[in-house]
């Protein structure tokens, strides 16, 4: 009988810890996918690309940032008026809402022109990413200048 208890709770006890561990594994598996599409965000802006935009984002998406609030073919749109020298993130900040909602925030180091106009060198940016039929979708892009 002491046997039976021994071998249950050693059970017990490896299913819990190989349970957690397959969910840290989700988690971190999650976290790499969407900085690495935010990533690739960031390269289609800079490269033009307007079909990332249309594929990567939700029907509902919105862009806020300085100038106001931008639809998903208003942001769509003004990809040609700017050009993008060099992007890269740092201080990245991931928050699981719930198994289809995440949250990331970041500092983006930026040097480019949209139409014309100097862009902010350095940015505090929020985005908001949904699962919808089993992808990763932005829904939501905030920037703010960096108090930094």
């Amino acid at each position: 009988m002491k046997h039976i208890l021994i071998t249950i709770t050693c059970f017990l006890t490896f299913s819990t810890i190989s349970l957690s561990q397959s969910k840290l594994t989700k988690y971190e598996k999650v976290k790499v996918h969407i900085i690495d599409l935010e990533t690739s965000c960031c390269d289609a802006w800079k490269n033009k690309n307007s079909e990332w935009f249309q594929t990567n984002t939700t029907e509902e998406f919105i862009s806020i940032n300085s100038n106001g609030i931008s639809t998903k073919s208003e942001v769509i749109e003004s990809i040609h008026d700017c050009d993008l020298k060099r992007v890269n993130l740092e201080d990245i900040e991931f928050v699981r809402i719930q198994d289809e909602e995440v949250i990331m925030t970041y500092i983006a180091n930026q040097e480019g022109y949209c139409s014309k106009k100097k862009l902010t060198s350095k940015l505090r940016v929020r985005v908001n990413y949904v699962k919808h039929d089993n992808k990763w979708l932005r829904d939501l892009h905030i920037v703010l200048p960096s108090k930094d």
